[in-house]
């Protein structure tokens, strides 16, 4: 069983199910509870929200993947769009359209130009607005993951580009696939070396190795500087080596978080 954050209604879900089947995917209410059945073996892996379009990167999924010694297994990217959707087919029939308050504010000027829109109903979930949805004079805003059989009045309606979300599968050993081209770090230095990043930078750059996804780890440690570092290349490569010999010399500890394919 993989675990998830949700229902069978979240973006959690359907990044899931990309790769598993419904039966094989089990949703949990918190993240703590999510790391706790991996833990546990109640599953043999889960699902991790590593970058919404809204938040930018989170970081409380690695925090514990690092504090657990987990490993991630692989990288799971959502095209994410915004869509009006109504039961028929034309938007000019539309007088009300039910949303939910995120929703409203990411696609607000969308929303606002459509001035037969004259009422605004709001609500907790997609999924309430989708059943909320009662006659032909109502619209609901929903994702291109939802599950509907209505009619698309408007796709990609959000006013900013920030569609892209990604997940983390997660799982308890270190896996390295001849396909994988990923290699995450968690590298960790004394808060009194000011030129911690730039030396990490200079290492990688003298091993020829490309570096995304550079990002600062907030921690109840004073004395630390923690970075996330993403590699691109793999994990029996010699470059790469070359690179996790040189920043074990430099950093006080270094975290071999995951190692996956991305495209």
């Amino acid at each position: 069983m993989i675990g998830y954050i949700g229902n069978d209604h979240s973006l959690d879900f359907y990044a899931g199910a990309t790769f598993y089947v419904k039966d094989e995917l089990i949703g949990f209410k918190t993240i703590g509870r999510l790391f706790h059945a991996l833990n546990t073996g109640e599953v043999v892996g889960i699902l991790i929200p590593y970058i919404t379009g809204k938040d930018g990167l989170l970081h409380d999924g690695i925090s514990r993947l690092a504090s657990h010694h987990f490993h991630i297994e692989r990288e799971i990217v959502l095209d994410v769009k915004l869509e009006l959707v109504a039961k028929q087919p034309n938007i000019d029939d539309v007088t009300e359209v039910i949303i939910t308050y995120d929703d409203y504010q990411a696609s607000y000027r969308t929303i606002n130009q459509l001035k037969q829109l004259q009422k605004k109903t709001f609500v907790d979930t997609r999924q309430e607005a989708l059943n909320t949805l009662d006659n032909d004079s109502q619209a609901v805003i929903v994702t291109n993951y939802d599950h509907h059989e209505w009619h698309t009045l408007k796709s990609d309606i959000r006013d900013h580009n920030h569609n892209k979300h990604v997940y983390l599968l997660v799982g308890q050993t270190l896996k390295t696939n001849g396909f994988h081209n990923r290699v995450m770090l968690q590298v960790t230095f004394n808060k009194t070396d000011r030129f911690s990043v730039y030396n990490s930078l200079h290492e990688a750059v003298m091993a020829d190795i490309d570096v995304s996804n550079i990002a600062h780890v907030e921690t109840g440690v004073t004395t630390d500087h923690r970075f996330l570092m993403t590699l691109h290349g793999h994990l029996e490569d010699e470059r790469v080596i070359q690179l996790l010999t040189v920043l074990k010399h430099k950093a006080k500890q270094v975290q071999l978080l995951g190692s996956f394919y991305s495209k």
